[in-house]
């Protein structure tokens, strides 16, 4: 929904309009004016025009100049043609002189506007034409000094201005594709928290609602435990990825140790924010494998103990291996026997989960959000990632460094 403001006499407010001059805009043009009212020469002006005119001519290029540089920001075009044509005649009636007028306004070209390259361009035209008008001053007033250093500094001012736009414009892209990433990473964390979570509690639902069915109520009891094991587990994983998202603020809070007055006039320390949980690891897919057999899926755990030391964003890149590959399993392969192998050889860890049985049982070939969001994961710790059907079934398998840390991509 969009709402539009109206002024008094019922004339929608545009988008200038929100970029009225400021006070420093007026004091900048105050002072473009008074610094072309007192120009510096470096050679002789032969006059062209009788000296009352030449005076009155200047004084009025002088002001219009400053004026126009108050609406840079507002109305770019006309204000770079008007600060050229005053410029110019400047020049023309008093001889070569410093283009403040025209630098403010190629500064404020280059390093504004929505469109990068379009200001670039406008810039550029501001440049040239001011280095024309100073050509032209040259030839009215041949003795007239100073056009090589004013031409150049109006080139460095151009230039200067179309670098910290690009380099603004990087910075800019660089935080876009940053926050790209940061939501790309948070939907992956919701896909592996709320796939398996929803996944294995229909399944031992299911395993629930058929033993009460069969009059198997220790069997009920058992798979409707699960369910609660589930659902407590995807409740603590969604409050830390809350915390993960909250502001800085709460970690400084936590960190502090603020002092209170107590009852008695005592001071004492203030209660400290409990700490973050830390994320889940190797040892927790123990338990989860546990969460998925109490639904009827013959799960086997096959662990080494290799990873116990492994850093903790490798431990958590191998729990949401083994997570995608049971949630998989239950979704694509209801009944298939899975295994699930942890193994560590020097400094490589491997993580894999085999769903047994025939290969259209498995998994599609096509990889959904999941497995692509694992391969994210294990590109991240610059491991390797493979998927795909075997002689003994549908595979997902990762080789990671066990002190991997996450790189920046």
């Amino acid at each position: 929904m969009m709402f539009t403001v109206r002024r008094p006499d019922g004339a929608q407010r545009g988008s200038r309009d929100t970029v009225a001059p400021r006070p420093t805009d007026w004091a900048l043009g105050a002072l473009v004016t008074v610094a072309h009212l007192t120009p510096v020469r470096a050679g002789q002006v032969e006059d062209i025009l009788p000296r009352g005119w030449a005076d009155a001519l200047s004084v009025a290029f002088a002001v219009g100049a400053g004026v126009a540089v108050v609406w840079r920001g507002t109305h770019r075009r006309a204000v770079a043609v008007t600060v050229v044509v005053c410029f110019t005649g400047l020049a023309l009636v008093g001889g070569i002189v410093p283009a403040w007028a025209p630098w403010v306004v190629i500064w404020s070209l280059a390093t504004t506007g929505a469109d990068r390259r379009r200001s670039t361009r406008e810039c550029a035209a501001v440049t040239v034409a001011t280095i024309a008008a100073l050509g032209a001053a040259q030839v009215v007033h041949p003795r007239s000094g100073g056009l090589v250093l004013v031409a150049a500094v109006t080139a460095v001012v151009a230039l200067l201005g179309v670098l910290v736009r690009s380099e603004r414009s990087r910075v800019e892209e660089a935080g876009r594709r940053a926050t790209v990433e940061e939501r790309l990473r948070i939907a992956r964390d919701l896909h592996d928290l709320v796939g398996h979570g929803l996944s294995a509690a229909a399944v031992q639902s299911s395993t629930a609602r058929m033993a009460i069915a069969a009059g198997d109520t220790a069997t009920a009891q058992r798979a409707l435990a699960a369910v609660e094991t589930s659902s407590r587990t995807a409740m603590r994983e969604m409050r830390q990825m809350l915390n993960l998202l909250t502001d800085e603020v709460a970690v400084e809070v936590a960190t502090a140790t603020p002092v209170r007055p107590a009852v008695g006039g005592e001071t004492r320390a203030a209660d400290p924010v409990p700490a973050r949980p830390p994320s889940p690891g190797v040892a927790d897919i123990d338990p989860l494998v546990d969460n998925v057999r109490a639904g009827g899926v013959a799960v086997r755990l096959e662990d080494d103990g290799g990873w116990r030391a492994a850093a903790p964003a490798t431990q958590l890149c191998a729990y949401r291996l083994a997570q995608e590959g049971l949630t998989n399993a239950v979704r694509h392969a209801p009944g298939a026997p899975v295994t699930v192998c942890l193994s560590a050889v020097g400094d490589v860890g491997r993580v894999s989960v085999l769903t047994a049985g025939p290969v259209h049982a498995a998994p599609s070939r096509a990889r959904g959000r999941g497995l692509a969001g694992l391969a994210a994961r294990v590109e991240a710790l610059s491991g390797e990632f493979w998927s795909g059907p075997t002689p003994q079934g549908w595979l997902v398998e990762a080789r990671l460094p066990l002190h991997a840390e996450p790189t920046a991509r």
